[in-house]
C-alpha cells in the first residue's frame, strides 16, 4: 500500500495526496449514527483511510485511478462528497479516499434548454442558490440539503421533499461524464437532449453532471 501512496504523491504532488493523521481522522466516518456513537459515546478510535486524494480537475481523478488500477496491490477506493450519508456510504476505513470538494463549480446555466452543468463536488445548496438568482430551481430538497454534493446525490439516487411531483435526482440527470476505474474518461450519452421537459419551464431545471467519480 505504501508504494501506491508514494506513486500517487509523485504523480499528483503532496498538496493533493494527504496522509497526515489529523486529516485522516476527519475522514474516518460520515454521519452514520453508528460511527458517531462509536466515536463520541464509546470513545473508540475509528479505523482510518490510508490516504486522501483531493483532485482539482478531471485529469487528476483520471491519473489517480490509473495509478491505483495499475498497482499490484488491491486498493479499495471511496469517493467522498459532502460526507452527509447516514448509512456509512462514505466510510473509508482501509481505503484511499477521493474527496471531490474542489470540483465544485457551476459551469453553465442554460436557461433556454433548462440545463445546468456542474461538477460532482458542487454542493446542492450552492447550485440551488445560483439557479434561484436566475429564476430557476432544481426542486430537490433532501434532508442533507446543506451538505450533500451533486455527485453524492446521484450516486445514492437521492429523493427529496418534492420528489413525488418532480421525481428523484436520477430523473433530473441528462448526462454524466465519468471516470472509469482504469482512469478512462467518458460521457454516458452522446448528446444532452432530454426525453421530455419536467415541470413548469420557469421553475424547474434539468441537470447535466459534468465531473467525475469512480
Amino acid at each position: 500500500m505504501q508504494s501506491v501512496i508514494e506513486e500517487l504523491i509523485n504523480a499528483l504532488g503532496h498538496n493533493k495526496v494527504i496522509i497526515s493523521d489529523e486529516v485522516l481522522r476527519r475522514y474516518s466516518r460520515d454521519f452514520w449514527p453508528l460511527l458517531i456513537m462509536r466515536e463520541q459515546v464509546l470513545n473508540e478510535e475509528l479505523p482510518r483511510p490510508f490516504a486522501v486524494i483531493v483532485p482539482e480537475s478531471v485529469n487528476d481523478v483520471s491519473l489517480a485511478l490509473r495509478v491505483i488500477n495499475e498497482s499490484s496491490d488491491v486498493v479499495p477506493v471511496v469517493v467522498y462528497g459532502g460526507g452527509s450519508s447516514v448509512t456509512g456510504a462514505s466510510y473509508g476505513a482501509g481505503s484511499i479516499i477521493i474527496d471531490m470538494s474542489k470540483l465544485n463549480r457551476v459551469m453553465d446555466i442554460n436557461t433556454y434548454d433548462s440545463l445546468v452543468t456542474v461538477e460532482a463536488g458542487a454542493r446542492l445548496r450552492d447550485v440551488e442558490t445560483r439557479l434561484n438568482e436566475v429564476g430557476y430551481s432544481l426542486r430537490h430538497i433532501p434532508q442533507s440539503f446543506n451538505y450533500a454534493t451533486i455527485g453524492g446525490l446521484i450516486a445514492t439516487m437521492s429523493s427529496g421533499q418534492y420528489s413525488t411531483l418532480y421525481g428523484n435526482i436520477e430523473d433530473m440527470v441528462i448526462n454524466l461524464e465519468v471516470v472509469l476505474p482504469n482512469g478512462e474518461v467518458t460521457w454516458l450519452r452522446s448528446n444532452n437532449v432530454p426525453a421530455h421537459q419536467q415541470g413548469h419551464p420557469s421553475s424547474t431545471c434539468l441537470l447535466v453532471q459534468r465531473a467525475c467519480w469512480a
